[in-house]
Protein backbone atom coordinates (compact mmCIF):
# COMPACT_ATOMS: atom_id res chain seq x y z
CA UNK A 1 0.00 0.00 0.00
CA UNK A 2 1.32 3.31 -1.02
CA UNK A 3 1.41 5.98 1.53
CA UNK A 4 -0.53 9.34 0.32
CA UNK A 5 1.16 12.26 2.39
CA UNK A 6 0.02 15.74 2.42
CA UNK A 7 2.48 18.60 0.77
CA UNK A 8 1.36 20.43 4.09
CA UNK A 9 2.28 17.66 6.56
CA UNK A 10 4.84 18.26 9.02
CA UNK A 11 5.47 14.65 8.50
CA UNK A 12 6.22 15.41 4.32
CA UNK A 13 10.23 14.34 3.49
CA UNK A 14 12.60 16.26 2.15
CA UNK A 15 12.42 16.57 -1.39
CA UNK A 16 13.68 19.59 -4.34
CA UNK A 17 12.28 18.97 -7.69
CA UNK A 18 14.98 18.58 -10.45
CA UNK A 19 12.79 17.56 -13.39
CA UNK A 20 9.03 16.89 -13.81
CA UNK A 21 9.44 14.02 -15.96
CA UNK A 22 5.49 13.86 -16.66
CA UNK A 23 2.59 15.72 -16.62
CA UNK A 24 -0.97 14.71 -17.07
CA UNK A 25 -4.36 17.38 -16.18
CA UNK A 26 -7.69 15.88 -15.61
CA UNK A 27 -11.02 16.51 -15.46
CA UNK A 28 -14.77 15.60 -14.92
CA UNK A 29 -17.73 17.58 -15.15
CA UNK A 30 -21.26 16.51 -14.52
CA UNK A 31 -23.99 18.95 -14.58
CA UNK A 32 -26.94 16.95 -12.88
CA UNK A 33 -24.66 15.73 -10.83
CA UNK A 34 -22.80 18.73 -9.67
CA UNK A 35 -19.39 17.80 -10.38
CA UNK A 36 -16.62 19.89 -11.81
CA UNK A 37 -13.48 17.92 -10.73
CA UNK A 38 -10.18 18.31 -12.04
CA UNK A 39 -6.87 16.18 -11.06
CA UNK A 40 -3.15 16.71 -12.19
CA UNK A 41 -0.60 14.42 -11.43
CA UNK A 42 2.80 14.55 -11.88
CA UNK A 43 6.29 12.47 -11.58
CA UNK A 44 8.86 13.90 -10.23
CA UNK A 45 13.04 13.65 -9.64
CA UNK A 46 13.91 15.36 -7.34
CA UNK A 47 16.94 15.42 -4.60
CA UNK A 48 16.05 14.64 -0.90
CA UNK A 49 14.85 11.58 1.40
CA UNK A 50 13.70 10.21 -2.12
CA UNK A 51 14.85 10.46 -5.46
CA UNK A 52 10.92 10.08 -6.74
CA UNK A 53 7.67 11.89 -5.84
CA UNK A 54 4.03 11.40 -7.52
CA UNK A 55 2.73 14.55 -6.85
CA UNK A 56 -1.15 14.64 -7.08
CA UNK A 57 -3.71 17.63 -7.03
CA UNK A 58 -6.97 17.85 -6.74
CA UNK A 59 -10.79 19.31 -5.82
CA UNK A 60 -13.38 20.97 -7.18
CA UNK A 61 -12.46 23.90 -9.76
CA UNK A 62 -12.49 27.32 -8.00
CA UNK A 63 -11.88 25.63 -4.56
CA UNK A 64 -8.78 25.23 -2.66
CA UNK A 65 -7.48 21.96 -3.96
CA UNK A 66 -5.66 19.04 -1.71
CA UNK A 67 -2.19 18.67 -2.69
CA UNK A 68 -0.27 15.02 -1.82
CA UNK A 69 3.03 13.26 -2.49
CA UNK A 70 3.54 9.68 -2.68
CA UNK A 71 7.56 8.82 -2.69
CA UNK A 72 9.70 6.00 -4.08
CA UNK A 73 12.80 4.97 -3.99
CA UNK A 74 12.20 3.31 -7.77
CA UNK A 75 12.06 4.23 -10.98
CA UNK A 76 9.85 1.17 -11.85
CA UNK A 77 7.48 1.58 -8.65
CA UNK A 78 6.80 5.62 -9.16
CA UNK A 79 6.09 4.53 -12.75
CA UNK A 80 3.89 2.18 -12.19
CA UNK A 81 2.10 4.06 -9.64
CA UNK A 82 1.43 6.78 -12.02
CA UNK A 83 0.03 4.98 -14.70
CA UNK A 84 -2.15 3.32 -12.09
CA UNK A 85 -3.35 6.66 -11.08
CA UNK A 86 -3.97 7.64 -14.36
CA UNK A 87 -5.73 4.62 -16.02
CA UNK A 88 -8.09 4.61 -12.89
CA UNK A 89 -9.11 8.50 -13.55
CA UNK A 90 -9.86 7.40 -17.01
CA UNK A 91 -11.93 4.76 -15.96
CA UNK A 92 -14.08 6.97 -14.35
CA UNK A 93 -14.68 9.40 -17.20
CA UNK A 94 -12.23 12.17 -16.48
CA UNK A 95 -11.05 13.61 -19.62
CA UNK A 96 -7.30 14.16 -20.42
CA UNK A 97 -6.97 18.12 -20.91
CA UNK A 98 -4.36 19.51 -23.58
CA UNK A 99 -2.45 22.14 -22.14
CA UNK A 100 0.37 24.24 -23.82
CA UNK A 101 3.24 22.64 -24.02
CA UNK A 102 5.10 25.79 -22.64
CA UNK A 103 3.55 24.91 -19.06
CA UNK A 104 4.67 20.64 -19.36
CA UNK A 105 7.41 21.03 -17.10
CA UNK A 106 6.35 23.92 -14.86
CA UNK A 107 5.48 22.14 -11.83
CA UNK A 108 2.22 23.11 -10.54
CA UNK A 109 3.74 23.36 -6.53
CA UNK A 110 7.58 22.85 -5.60
CA UNK A 111 7.83 22.09 -2.12
CA UNK A 112 10.47 22.61 -0.01
CA UNK A 113 11.26 21.71 3.53
CA UNK A 114 13.93 23.29 5.31
CA UNK A 115 15.31 21.14 8.24
CA UNK A 116 17.43 23.37 10.52
CA UNK A 117 17.94 24.45 13.90
CA UNK A 118 17.70 27.94 15.67
CA UNK A 119 21.82 27.02 16.07
CA UNK A 120 22.18 26.53 12.34
CA UNK A 121 20.59 30.07 11.64
CA UNK A 122 23.29 31.37 14.20
CA UNK A 123 25.68 30.67 12.01
CA UNK A 124 24.94 32.36 8.96
CA UNK A 125 21.79 30.50 7.02
CA UNK A 126 19.40 33.18 7.45
CA UNK A 127 20.66 34.51 4.05
CA UNK A 128 20.03 30.81 2.46
CA UNK A 129 16.97 30.57 3.98
CA UNK A 130 15.47 33.36 2.54
CA UNK A 131 16.68 32.63 -1.01
CA UNK A 132 14.73 29.18 -0.73
CA UNK A 133 11.66 30.46 0.78
CA UNK A 134 11.37 33.23 -2.05
CA UNK A 135 11.92 30.39 -4.62
CA UNK A 136 8.80 28.19 -3.27
CA UNK A 137 6.87 31.45 -3.36
CA UNK A 138 7.58 32.18 -7.26
CA UNK A 139 6.95 28.41 -8.03
CA UNK A 140 3.89 27.84 -6.14
CA UNK A 141 2.00 30.83 -7.51
CA UNK A 142 -0.44 30.39 -10.26
CA UNK A 143 -1.73 33.07 -12.66
CA UNK A 144 -4.62 31.17 -15.03
CA UNK A 145 -7.08 32.87 -16.77
CA UNK A 146 -10.54 32.49 -15.33
CA UNK A 147 -11.57 31.39 -18.61
CA UNK A 148 -8.85 28.98 -18.60
CA UNK A 149 -9.01 27.74 -14.93
CA UNK A 150 -6.58 24.58 -15.70
CA UNK A 151 -4.34 26.31 -17.94
CA UNK A 152 -3.62 27.78 -21.32
CA UNK A 153 -5.57 25.08 -23.56
CA UNK A 154 -4.09 23.89 -26.74
CA UNK A 155 -4.99 24.56 -30.07
CA UNK A 156 -5.83 20.78 -29.99
CA UNK A 157 -7.56 20.68 -26.85
CA UNK A 158 -9.67 23.92 -28.11
CA UNK A 159 -10.28 21.81 -31.43
CA UNK A 160 -12.41 18.88 -29.60
CA UNK A 161 -14.52 21.42 -27.67
CA UNK A 162 -15.80 22.76 -31.37
CA UNK A 163 -16.23 18.84 -32.20
CA UNK A 164 -18.61 18.46 -29.17
CA UNK A 165 -20.18 22.08 -30.36
CA UNK A 166 -20.53 20.30 -33.56
CA UNK A 167 -22.46 17.15 -32.51
CA UNK A 168 -24.94 19.87 -30.66
CA UNK A 169 -26.00 21.54 -33.62
CA UNK A 170 -26.30 18.29 -35.18
CA UNK A 171 -29.04 17.45 -32.23
CA UNK A 172 -30.70 20.92 -32.47
CA UNK A 173 -31.46 20.46 -36.26
CA UNK A 174 -32.68 17.18 -35.52
CA UNK A 175 -35.60 18.05 -32.85
CA UNK A 176 -33.26 15.91 -30.14
CA UNK A 177 -34.02 16.95 -26.68
CA UNK A 178 -31.30 14.87 -24.88
CA UNK A 179 -28.10 17.08 -24.65
CA UNK A 180 -27.15 15.93 -21.23
CA UNK A 181 -24.14 13.72 -22.09
CA UNK A 182 -22.71 16.12 -24.91
CA UNK A 183 -22.61 19.11 -22.59
CA UNK A 184 -21.20 16.67 -20.04
CA UNK A 185 -18.32 15.86 -22.70
CA UNK A 186 -18.12 20.01 -23.45
CA UNK A 187 -17.05 21.34 -19.77
CA UNK A 188 -15.07 18.12 -19.07
CA UNK A 189 -13.04 18.36 -22.52
CA UNK A 190 -13.24 22.82 -21.89
CA UNK A 191 -12.84 23.31 -17.80
CA UNK A 192 -15.48 25.80 -16.79
CA UNK A 193 -15.79 27.15 -13.32
CA UNK A 194 -19.25 26.71 -12.41
CA UNK A 195 -18.99 27.48 -8.71
CA UNK A 196 -20.09 25.91 -5.61
CA UNK A 197 -23.43 24.59 -7.31
CA UNK A 198 -23.73 24.04 -10.70
CA UNK A 199 -26.84 26.42 -12.36
CA UNK A 200 -28.38 23.13 -14.77
CA UNK A 201 -30.70 25.37 -17.01
CA UNK A 202 -27.71 28.08 -17.37
CA UNK A 203 -24.91 25.38 -18.00
CA UNK A 204 -26.85 23.06 -20.00
CA UNK A 205 -26.04 23.56 -24.12
CA UNK A 206 -29.41 22.71 -25.36
CA UNK A 207 -30.35 26.26 -27.82
CA UNK A 208 -28.61 27.67 -30.38
CA UNK A 209 -28.13 31.33 -28.67
CA UNK A 210 -25.74 28.74 -25.88
CA UNK A 211 -24.26 27.04 -28.93
CA UNK A 212 -23.30 30.63 -30.55
CA UNK A 213 -22.00 31.89 -26.73
CA UNK A 214 -19.62 28.45 -26.75
CA UNK A 215 -18.34 28.94 -30.31
CA UNK A 216 -17.19 32.23 -29.47
CA UNK A 217 -15.86 31.29 -25.88
CA UNK A 218 -13.58 28.79 -28.02
CA UNK A 219 -12.66 31.43 -30.97
CA UNK A 220 -11.82 34.02 -28.17
CA UNK A 221 -9.24 31.08 -26.80
CA UNK A 222 -8.08 31.15 -30.11
CA UNK A 223 -7.63 34.61 -30.62
CA UNK A 224 -6.10 34.84 -27.34
CA UNK A 225 -3.73 32.07 -28.52
CA UNK A 226 -2.72 33.63 -31.76
CA UNK A 227 -2.29 37.29 -30.48
CA UNK A 228 -0.21 35.60 -27.92
CA UNK A 229 1.99 33.42 -30.19
CA UNK A 230 2.66 36.80 -32.63
CA UNK A 231 4.02 38.46 -29.63
CA UNK A 232 6.44 36.02 -28.41
CA UNK A 233 7.67 35.80 -31.87
CA UNK A 234 8.28 39.87 -32.12
CA UNK A 235 9.67 39.70 -29.22
CA UNK A 236 11.71 36.98 -29.80
CA UNK A 237 13.20 38.36 -33.22
CA UNK A 238 13.40 41.96 -31.71
CA UNK A 239 15.95 40.50 -29.03
CA UNK A 240 17.61 38.43 -31.56
CA UNK A 241 18.07 41.42 -33.36
CA UNK A 242 19.57 43.42 -30.77
CA UNK A 243 21.65 40.84 -29.42
CA UNK A 244 23.91 40.78 -32.43
CA UNK A 245 24.72 44.88 -31.86
CA UNK A 246 27.64 45.00 -30.04
CA UNK A 247 28.55 48.70 -28.95
CA UNK A 248 31.41 48.89 -31.38
CA UNK A 249 29.93 48.34 -34.66
CA UNK A 250 28.35 50.98 -36.24
CA UNK A 251 24.41 49.77 -36.43
CA UNK A 252 24.88 50.50 -32.33
CA UNK A 253 26.65 53.84 -32.70
CA UNK A 254 23.54 54.91 -35.01
CA UNK A 255 21.07 54.29 -32.45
Amino acid sequence: MVRVISIHSANHPLFLITDVEQRAVLNYASLKGNSNKYYIIEFHQGDGDYPFRIYTEYGRIGRNPRKEGRFFNSRLSAKEEFNHILSSKRAKGYEHILVDDDDFFIPTVTQFQIKTSSMDLLKGNEKMVGIIEEKQQEETRTSYSPLEPLGKLSDTQIARGFQILDKIEEKLHSGSNDFDNLSNQFYSIIPTFFGNKVDYHQFIINDFSKLVEKRNLLEGLNLATEAENSFEYTYTSTQRHHNTLHYRTKEYKRL
